[in-house]
């Protein structure tokens, strides 16, 4: 609140307040207003005035979600809060205000007794709702008939003695319960004062404060360290964010992650490191990704893939039980890429239910029905049992409409069996390969490239299970049924189209599954040489429910291969190497030890944790970034001054 006007004198300041605030109160008020003009104190020459009218006797004795036991009965008790809801209750001469902090809600009374009633109903029925009030009062048993289980609180009430009003609210421009996302982002001070979002941010420091006790225990050893954000543009797989400095033509870039600093505090002898870290990745916006993100950041010196598995487990163990009060049992099951592909189309499948694919290549290949599947190099199918009747042929084309929307170098089939088009239904190899029989869908995906086949089916996988689940024609996977997964033995390299953003590209178009730094497997590394698609890398990623929550490696420790990797397969060359790489290549050179560690994605656990309150990262973010990349509530990212341009050498074309 802003009071307008110069004071001469301490008696008349107080009275040009007390007078002012007077017209724009209730008469009702006259105790609150003397508090606030007891408590104001500001400089004689400012005409505008900021009022601060809280004051030590305005501190709360309780939250609101204390009063949970008869030992508050006949206490008195003071809330800071915010008002949720006024309610009166006329032909009874009854009026309810329930109060709302970070522990809960309350409810209070006016007592009808009370001889200040008239005032009291007043100002009371004047609050605007989201107003921030002190509420002093004695607590009391609510009636056997008015006990309300839907709050923690529900069996007490609060006769009220005192309200102050310490700030009203302004009308608010949406509705907290039933606001639309892009608003809610807009607003999203406002939006924390939701209990779902509120409890989804608790349940985040709850775990901040399990994983570093799991961390921190001393027979572990790890030392929790914090490496800059501020690095150097390096090739790592994902587009980078640009820092310009004031150093003409350099730059710096964020962190994708604190890959290369960890791995320099294992040549220093730190041997085992963990932290909690800020990660920037420039990329498009996903229910489950933001371009800036939180990771659990582990690295550890002369160690197995065994012991990342054992620690990982364990602290995933014990989220689970202090969050969820639920037994995961470890160790966790394994699965090599090549599996994880060929069944279910996906390096981080969904293992709930079944659709798992058969390769019907050489099933297939003297159909001639199919020209582009004779043709074709790979051929895979999955058996959607009993589809056919629940699919009209509108329904059946706009099923195909739908898992086609986003497939390239492939040909994607839903066909009804028996299926004469095709002459499928003659295939007796093909009949009892895929167990078909009358009403089945065969879901067939072809094409030049395994990755690419795969890929799509394991999409169309999982597009089809969510029609059968509204079908009823197999069972939704329980929300309480995790599936966790070691997927492991990923190709080091993999193909892909030269300029792919963030991603340098060698040579016959190779670039890191991972990253340029996982070391191979030791029974493949002599194909380095020779055949580096057919080499496996060190690389393990932990999956659940088809999400992939963290991935790590054994890293490269030797300078010499580290180099011929970034140099001849990757492409870079020796001045690049040498620009980019450096500092790493020179520490690898002074008795790197063995070491390798993972990163889970923070964000991605904790919403698996808040279950059906996370429909996305943006729900267990405090101020998070739209899908476009925005953050909508500041305006960010935003122009900046020409003045500032050019201290920084920067010319914006228009």
């Amino acid at each position: 609140m802003f009071i307008v006007g110069r004071a001469r004198s301490h008696t008349m300041k107080t009275s040009i307040l007390a007078n002012r605030f007077m017209r724009r109160t209730l008469p009702c008020q006259s105790l609150l207003i003397r508090k606030f003009t007891s408590c104001c104190v500001f400089e004689q020459t400012n005409p505008i005035i900021p009022v601060h009218n809280f004051r030590e006797t305005y501190k709360r004795s309780h939250y609101c979600g204390d009063i949970i036991s008869d030992d508050f009965v006949g206490r008195d008790v003071k809330f800071n809060a915010w008002v949720e809801k006024v309610r009166t209750i006329n032909k009874e001469n009854l009026v309810f205000v329930v109060l709302r902090d970070r522990t809960g809600t309350v409810q209070a009374i006016i007592d009808p007794s009370d001889p200040n009633i008239d005032k009291t109903t007043e100002v009371v029925n004047n609050l605007s709702v989201e107003s921030v009030v002190t509420l002093t009062g004695i607590v009391r048993r609510r009636p056997t008939d008015q006990v309300n289980k839907a709050m923690i609180t529900g069996d007490y009430e609060v006769v009220i003695r005192e309200i102050t009003v310490l700030n009203e609210c302004s009308a608010l421009p949406l509705q907290l319960a039933s606001a639309g996302e892009e608003i809610r982002l807009k607003y999203r001070y406002l939006d924390l004062r939701r209990p779902e979002l509120l409890n989804n941010l608790k349940i985040r420091s709850k775990m901040l404060k399990v994983i570093k006790e799991y961390m921190s225990e001393s027979r572990r050893g790890f030392l929790e360290i914090e490496t800059p954000t501020l690095f150097k543009s390096t090739p790592e797989g994902a587009r980078e964010y640009i820092v310009p400095t004031r150093q003409k033509g350099k730059f710096y870039a964020l962190t994708q992650s604190p890959q290369q600093y960890k791995q320099l505090l294992m040549v220093g002898g730190i041997d085992r490191y963990y932290q909690i870290a800020r990660c920037y990745r420039d990329e498009s916006g996903r229910m489950d990704r933001q371009p800036e993100f939180t990771q659990v950041d582990i690295e550890m010196s002369f160690i197995t893939p065994q012991d990342i598995y054992e620690l990982i487990e364990g602290l995933l163990v014990k989220l689970w039980k202090e969050i969820l009060n639920h037994d995961i049992k470890a160790p966790f099951k394994h699965m090599s890429y090549h599996e994880a592909m060929t069944r279910f189309g996906s390096d981080k499948p969904d293992t709930r239910f079944g659709l798992e694919f058969k390769d019907i290549t050489n099933t297939l290949k003297s159909n001639q029905g199919i020209k582009k599947i004779s043709d074709s190099n790979f051929t895979f199918a999955f058996n959607a049992k009993q589809l056919g009747p629940h699919l009209s042929k509108k329904k059946l084309d706009d099923l195909k409409t739908e898992i086609r929307s986003d497939y390239i170098n492939t040909e994607l089939y839903l066909l009804k069996y028996p299926c004469n088009k095709f002459d499928l239904s003659e295939n007796d190899a093909l009949k009892h390969q895929l167990d078909l029989q009358e009403g089945d869908i065969i879901v067939l995906c072809t094409g030049m490239r395994w990755d690419h086949v795969l890929n799509s089916l394991g999409k169309a996988r999982l597009t089809v299970c969510k029609h059968m689940v509204q079908l009823e024609l197999i069972e939704a996977p329980p929300r309480d049924q995790f599936n966790f997964l070691w997927v492991v033995d990923f190709p080091l390299f993999e193909t892909v189209d030269d300029g792919h953003a963030g991603i340098s590209v060698g040579k016959e178009g190779l670039a890191s599954m991972h990253h340029p730094f996982t070391a191979p497997l030791l029974e493949d590394a002599h194909k380095l040489t020779s055949d580096p698609l057919g080499v496996r890398g060190m690389h393990y990623d932990i999956v659940l429910n088809g999400m992939e929550l963290g991935g790590g490696s054994i890293r490269i420790h030797n300078p010499e291969i580290q180099r011929y990797v970034l140099e001849e397969l990757l492409g870079l060359g020796r001045e690049r190497t040498n620009e980019r790489f450096s500092h790493l290549l020179e520490a690898l050179s002074y008795g790197a030890p063995p070491h390798g560690g993972i990163a889970l994605g923070f964000d991605r656990v904790v919403s698996v944790l808040c279950g059906e309150h996370a429909k996305s990262l943006r729900d267990v973010i405090a101020f998070p970034k739209s899908a476009s990349g925005n953050e909508v509530m500041s305006g960010s990212p935003g122009p900046v001054e020409s003045s500032q341009l050019k201290e920084l050498f920067i010319d914006i074309s228009k």
